[in-house]
């Protein structure tokens, strides 16, 4: 198997496991969502930029989710602004 090879099955065995498990998050997706209180999800990646210390000065499980999101939402601070 030369280079060239090597590399082109890397890239379709990568490819090929990034749609199986977009695929199976897809159908996770509604199961995991609760659209009733989406404003949630966006209120503890705010705060934590507006400067709320993890674990210190949030208590609940939902910020280790919420850590994901800071660095898509101080971009989009950035980018748009904030009104405080």
């Amino acid at each position: 198997m030369g280079q060239v090879s090597r590399e082109r099955w890397f890239v379709g065995v990568s490819s090929g496991i990034f749609c199986l498990v977009a695929l199976a998050l897809s159908f996770r997706l509604r199961y995991g969502i609760d659209l009733s209180d989406e404003s949630f999800y966006v209120a503890l990646p705010y705060a934590f930029n507006l400067g709320h210390r993890p674990i210190a000065d949030e208590l609940s499980l939902h910020q280790f989710a919420a850590l994901l999101l800071v660095l898509p939402v101080k971009i989009f601070l950035a980018v748009v602004g904030s009104q405080d």
